[in-house]
């Protein structure tokens, strides 16, 4: 019996504390005071809450929308203002540049500049550059040099009889490029052809076409036409008797000779056998150039 009863008072304590708890009443909550509202647009000393407030409200400035508060922000942001920063203006004084003699006697009232040995020294320039050297040797000559002796006169025997060994064209040729002499002894010195065209040749030639002569080595003379020898045309070289080498031989007597070059032959002619028209047209082919009026004449 006495387990029965402590177990039975337990549980009716456990009941009446359990009871006592959810009867206590709920705390009241306490009220906010309600947030400024703050106006973020310059005023005009430059910082935020220049606007004007409206009560119970948002602020609102002149000419400018009135900003809406954001619902669950403290804070209100609206458009500022651009406010000009005040600079100060410095104002110089008057200034006018002094005359030379104004300068002149400031400067004469500067007490002298001390100056120690040594201050003055003239300007260090370095040694000046060696020439370049020079290989060889300098050789010292006039300007121009001295004419030179005439150079020797080689082949053919000194003061010997000259001849004439071999020449061409002769007699009859179909063609003739040009003309030459050979002789058994030096005719000319041995020196520059632009020299030698300048000294007369010991060959006449007639007629003489254009062309010009010139000497191959020293004992044989050619005469170059301008292309070759005009066609049918007999030509004469004559070499004169007493012709002197450049050794001292003369020419005991005079070499003539001649050579012929062929005249125009015809190739073809028309019109050829008959009877032909009374119009027809007449045509003379030959192998060379002729003259017109020869032909006609």
């Amino acid at each position: 019996m006495s387990r029965a009863r402590l177990l039975f008072s337990l549980i009716l304590l456990v009941l009446v504390v359990a009871a006592g708890c959810t009867s206590q009443p709920k705390p009241t909550p306490t009220p906010m005071p309600p947030t400024p509202e703050v106006n973020m647009t310059p005023g005009p000393s430059g910082r935020p809450g220049g606007g004007t407030a409206l009560p119970g409200g948002p602020t609102s400035q002149p000419g400018k929308p009135t900003p809406t508060l954001v619902p669950g922000v403290p804070v209100r942001l609206s458009e500022g203002v651009d406010q000009p920063e005040a600079v100060a203006v410095v104002t110089f004084a008057p200034a006018e540049p002094l005359p030379d003699a104004a300068l002149q006697q400031i400067v004469a009232r500067l007490p002298a500049m001390p100056t120690a040995a040594g201050d003055a020294v003239d300007f260090a320039m370095r040694p000046a550059s060696q020439p370049a050297p020079r290989p060889g040797e300098t050789i010292q000559i006039p300007f121009p040099p001295p004419t030179p002796p005439s150079p020797p006169i080689s082949g053919g025997t000194e003061g010997g009889p000259v001849e004439v060994l071999r020449y061409q064209p002769d007699g009859d040729v179909p063609l003739a490029p040009y003309l030459s002499v050979t002789f058994n002894q030096a005719m000319v010195a041995l020196t520059g052809l632009q020299d030698l065209a300048k000294e007369a040749v010991p060959v006449k030639l007639l007629p003489l076409p254009p062309g010009k002569w010139r000497w191959v080595g020293t004992k044989t003379l050619m005469f170059e036409p301008s292309g070759r020898f005009p066609m049918a045309t007999k030509y004469t070289a004559e070499i004169a008797a007493g012709t002197k080498s450049g050794t001292g031989g003369t020419l005991a007597k005079a070499v003539t000779w001649t050579f012929t070059t062929p005249p125009p032959q015809m190739q073809s002619s028309s019109p050829n056998g008959g009877p032909v028209r009374r119009d027809s047209l007449m045509f003379v082919a030959f192998d060379q150039k002729i003259e017109p009026a020869a032909v006609l004449a």
